[in-house]
Order: structure tokens, then sequence, then C-alpha cells
């Protein structure tokens, strides 16, 4: 076998490929490639064709840092408010059966939801409650990033309802109204 110097694109440089990662493996210190005897020469010789351009001295390119909430930094967590999960439940007429499932899950798994107020984007426990109940967990919890606000999916949820009368473009909205003041009076 031949070591090869494999610099820190390699696993980058694989994918780009369209290599699979099945069936064989390389040393890290050494170099060293191995191939399982079951791997199919496609394989192979897509590993040794990427080796062959590969260049180990080529560094990969550090993410440039932002601040965080600075325009372009990358969220590290993402929170989407139970009161827009709700809604959008509502919404895509599965509050019912998100409910219903909800009624079946872990004590655990009711308590977190009931004491959030705002749930992570990626917490799988909610997202499995959501497919449970046929909801997409993608479009019910979709943010968006640039902003923190749920952003208007077109031709998805965001569509207000009818309400019977269709209103003209350009018309202005109602205008504000304010709860009756109430007079005090002493005696």
């Amino acid at each position: 076998m031949v070591d090869w110097k494999i610099g820190p694109t390699f696993v980058d440089e694989i994918r780009a490929a369209g290599v699979s990662f099945e069936g064989w493996s390389w040393g890290i210190i050494d170099g060293e490639i191995n191939f399982r005897d079951d791997v199919t020469q496609e394989v192979r010789d897509g590993v040794m064709a990427v080796l062959a351009v590969h260049d180990p001295a080529k560094q990969t390119v550090p993410p440039t840092p932002y601040p965080p909430g600075a325009p372009g930094a990358e969220p590290t967590l993402i929170m989407v408010s139970r009161y827009t999960i709700l809604n959008r439940l509502v919404m895509t007429h599965h509050a019912e059966a998100f409910f219903k499932v909800l009624d079946k899950a872990s004590r655990l798994q009711r308590e977190l939801w009931s004491a959030s107020v705002l749930v992570r984007r990626d917490d799988m426990g909610v997202r499995l409650l959501l497919i449970d109940a046929g909801a997409d967990p993608d479009e019910i919890l979709a943010v968006d990033t640039s902003s923190g606000q749920a952003p208007p999916k077109p031709g998805s949820l965001f569509k207000p309802p009818a309400m019977g009368t269709a209103v003209p473009p350009g018309t202005p909205p109602p205008p504000e109204t304010k709860p009756p003041q109430i007079a005090r009076t002493r005696k």
C-alpha cells in the first residue's frame, strides 16, 4: 500500500466527487488507504482519482467570524415561540391532532411543552410530535434567520383566511379602535 499525505480538505473533496464513504478508510497519521474486499471498483477508482489531485497543503477556509446578531452571522440557536407554533397548527388544521398526540406523549414531554415559551427549532421531541400530528415540522418551525421573525411562506400558511368579501388593492387598513373608557367617579 502507498502512504498518501492527506490534508483537511480530503473529506470535502470525496463528497464533491460523489464517492461513497462505505467500505474504505484512511489513516490520519500515515495516510494509508484501506479497502474492504467487498468495495466496488467504482468506489476504489473514485477514491484514487480524488487522491491523485488532492493537495494536502490546502487548508479549509474558516468561517468569517461575525458577532452574534450581526448581519450575516450564523445563529447558533434558533428559537420559535410556542404561540407562533400554535397559530401555525391552527392555520394548517393540525392543532387538534397535535393536542391528541401531546396527550399521549410522555409526562416529561407534556411538561416541557407546557413550560416552554420558546421552543428550539431543532428540538427533536417537538419535531416528532408535529410529524405524528401530520404537520410538516419545517413549515411549522420556519424562521427567517436574517430577522428572527417567522417568514411568510408563499402559497403556504400565511395567506389570510377568506372573510367573505374581497378587499380591493390599495385599500387602507381599518382605523385602530380603542377600548371604551370607563368614567370613574369618586363618592
